[in-house]
C-alpha cells in the first residue's frame, strides 16, 4: 500500500489492526503524517498484525524513541519478513534502540539498513541483533559511514544468505580481515555485494580464502574496488563452482584478470556461470577473445549474459569475429567501448562470412560507441537482410543509443525496414527507450 495522501494513518492501523488480507505490502509516502502518537498506534497494530509482510517506513525521520516504540511492537509481531525504518537522519541511537526489538523477532527475514546515517557508533548492536536473531538471512547495510566499526559489524555475515554492504569503507584497516573470517563460517552465504568499497589486491587476498569456505556462493558483485590484477585473479580462483554471476566492473582487471577468469570457464571450474560484467576493467581485444574463447567450453546448454561497456581498447580489432564463434554468448553489452567504423565494419564483415548456423545472441548493445550514421544504416540493412536474419535468427533486441545521429531519418527509416523483416525484434534508439520506436 503506498498511501500519497496528506493525512494521517488511521485508515492504514485500522485495516493492520483488522489483518485486512490484501494488505501485505506498506510503504508509507512521505506525505502522511507520522509523529510520535502515530508510531504507537502503528505498533500496537503490528504487535497483532497475521497478515502484513512488508514494511518500509523510510521515507520519514524517525526519532530514538519512536524507534524505541516501534520496536516495542515488533517484537512480537509474527508476519513481517521485511523491514526498512527510518530515513538517512535515523543515526546510531534510534538504531540501538531499534535493535533491540531484533533481538527478540523471531519473523524478520530481512533488514535493510541502507542509507540510515549509521556510523561505528551502533556497529556492535547491529552484529549482536542478527547473531541473536534466529530468522535473518539478508542485510543490507550501503551508503553508511562505517568506517572504524566494521570489524565490529562483520562478524554478523557468517549467519547470512545475502549480505550487501555498498560504499561503507571496506578494504580500509582490520575490516579485510574481519570479513575473511566471518566468510570461512558462512555456510549458507548466496550473494554478496560490496561494490564502491577499498578492496586492493592484499585485501582481496584474505577475501578469497574467506569466500573458498562459501560453497553456496550464487552472486558475488565488487564492482568499482582498486582489485588490480592479481587482486582479480586471486578472487576468480577461488570462486566456488555454483557461482552464477560476477561482477568485476571497474576493478582495474586488465588483461591480466581477465584471462584468469577465462582459465576458470575453460577448465570449467565455473559451469553454473551466467553473467560477467567486466566493464571498464582495462581489457584489449585480445583479453576479450580469450574470454570468449573459454566461455566456448561451458557445458552445453549454459547461455552467458556479458556486459563489457567502456573499455575502449575493443574498438581496435576484429572483436566481432571472436563473437560469432562463441555460441555460448546470449547477452552482449558493448557501450562505450569506442568501437566507431572499424568496429562496426568488424561487425558487418564477421556477418557477411559467418556460415555455420544460427547464433545464439538475443541482445546486443553497441551504443555510445561514436558509430556514424553510413555505418550504422548499413549494419542496420545487413540485419535485415535473408543472411543476416539467418545468422542472427534469435536477436530480439539491438540497442544503438548515443551515436551520431541515430535518431535521425535516415536511422529511422533503416530501422522500420529491419521491423518490416523482423516484426518482433526490438531497436533502442534514445536512452530513454526501454522498448523500442516501433
Amino acid at each position: 500500500m503506498w498511501g500519497a495522501q496528506s493525512q494521517g494513518i488511521d485508515d492504514i492501523v485500522r485495516r493492520i489492526s483488522q489483518n485486512d488480507a490484501t494488505l501485505t505490502s506498506l510503504y508509507l509516502m512521505r506525505h502522511r503524517r507520522f509523529n510520535e502518537e502515530d508510531a504507537g498506534r502503528l505498533a500496537d497494530a503490528l504487535s497483532r498484525s497475521e497478515t502484513l509482510v512488508e514494511l518500509n517506513l523510510s521515507s520519514h525521520a524517525i526519532s530514538p524513541r519512536v524507534a524505541g516504540i516501534l520496536g516495542a511492537g515488533l517484537k512480537s509481531n509474527q508476519s513481517i519478513r521485511f523491514i526498512s525504518i527510518g530515513n538517512s537522519t535515523f543515526g546510531d541511537e534510534a538504531m540501538v534502540e531499534l535493535c533491540r526489538c531484533f533481538e527478540e523477532n523471531t519473523s524478520i527475514t530481512t533488514i535493510d539498513l541502507e542509507r540510515k546515517g549509521l556510523t561505528r557508533s551502533s556497529a556492535a548492536a547491529v552484529c549482536r541483533a542478527v547473531e541473536k536473531n534466529t530468522s535473518v538471512r539478508h542485510l543490507m547495510l550501503s551508503h553508511n559511514d562505517l568506517q572504524g566499526g566494521l570489524e565490529d559489524v562483520l562478524p554478523c555475515v557468517s549467519g547470512l544468505e545475502s549480505f550487501v554492504s555498498h560504499s561503507c569503507g571496506i578494504g580500509c584497516a582490520g575490516s579485510s580481515t574481519a570479513l575473511s573470517v566471518a566468510m570461512r563460517n558462512a555456510s549458507a552465504l548466496k550473494r554478496v555485494e560490496l561494490d564502491h568499497n577499498m578492496l586492493d589486491a592484499s585485501s582481496a587476498i584474505l577475501l578469497a580464502e574467506g569466500l573458498s569456505h562459501c560453497t553456496l556462493l550464487e552472486k558475488i558483485s565488487l564492482s568499482s574496488n582498486p582489485l588490480g590484477p592479481e587482486g582479480v585473479s586471486s578472487l576468480v580462483e577461488a570462486l566456488p563452482a555454483g557461482i552464477q554471476s560476477i561482477d568485476i566492473s571497474h576493478t582495474d582487471a586488465q588483461d591480466a584478470g581477465i584471462c584468469s577468469l577465462a582459465a576458470c570457464l575453460r577448465s570449467q571450474k565455473l559451469p553454473h556461470i551466467r553473467y560477467i560484467n567486466i566493464s571498464g576493467c582495462g581489457l584489449t581485444a585480445q583479453s576479450m577473445s580469450t574470454l570468449l574463447e573459454a566461455a566456448s567450453h561451458l557445458p552445453d546448454g549454459k547461455g552467458l549474459e556479458l556486459d563489457a561497456g567502456e573499455n575502449i581498447g575493443l574498438g581496435h580489432d576484429e572483436i566481432f569475429s571472436y563473437v560469432l564463434t562463441c555460441h555460448r554468448v546470449l547477452s552482449l553489452r558493448l557501450h562505450g567501448c569506442n568501437l566507431g567504423t572499424r568496429g562496426i565494419e568488424s561487425l558487418i564483415r564477421a556477418l557477411e562470412v559467418h556460415a555455420e548456423g544460427a547464433h545464439p545472441l538475443r541482445d546486443l548493445d553497441i551504443s555510445g560507441n561514436n558509430i556514424p550514421e553510413d555505418c550504422m544504416v548499413t549494419l542496420l540493412s545487413r540485419l535485415a537482410s535473408p543472411h543476416g536474419i539467418s545468422v542472427f535468427s534469435c536477436l530480439q533486441t539491438l540497442v544503438i543509443a548515443a551515436n551520431p545521429d541515430v535518431e535521425g531519418h535516415k536511422v529511422a527509416d533503416a530501422v522500420e525496414a529491419l521491423y518490416t523483416a523482423r516484426p518482433s525484434m526490438v531497436v533502442i534508439r534514445a536512452a530513454t527507450d526501454s522498448s523500442g520506436q516501433k
